[in-house]
């Protein structure tokens, strides 16, 4: 489980996603540059981070053949971040899979104040966190 509390570098796997991500989204922007997206943003963390540097160069790259806007990286938004799943992060996701289920299908019926992992972030927190950044970028 990798959450707020974990922060390692991309894998391979990762960085793979990440160029396929870029890659699409350069032909989003190439055939739609009205609605396409012009700023990539991240949290704080480190795999976030490369991943958005990744997507953007990737777009970009991409675009520089095409003669497009290219795609800007705006760096850290601090409203954006991972789920801390508590005691749940670092562990293997097998051993933790039943746990989130349910912490998942809580909060899904209504119960957002249950926290991950016991002692990790709630849906509440969760939501309030998506809404903060939704208002944000809307001002």
């Amino acid at each position: 489980m990798q959450g707020a509390r974990v922060d390692p570098e991309i894998n391979s796997n990762g960085y793979e996603q990440a160029e396929r991500l870029g890659m699409a989204v350069g032909r989003l922007i190439e055939s739609d540059n009205i609605h396409a997206p012009t700023l990539v943003a991240h949290s704080k963390l480190l795999r976030a981070k490369e991943t958005a540097t990744i997507l953007t160069n990737t777009a970009n790259s991409f675009l520089k053949v095409k003669k497009q806007s290219p795609l800007h990286l705006n760096g850290v938004v601090s409203s954006l971040g991972e789920v801390d799943f508590g005691s749940l992060d670092g562990k293997d996701v097998n051993a933790a899979k039943s746990v989130m289920m349910s912490t998942f299908a809580s909060w899904a019926t209504g119960d957002i104040d249950r926290r991950a992992g016991g002692e990790g972030e709630s849906g509440r927190e969760g939501k309030d966190d998506v809404q903060s950044f939704i208002e944000f970028e809307s001002t």
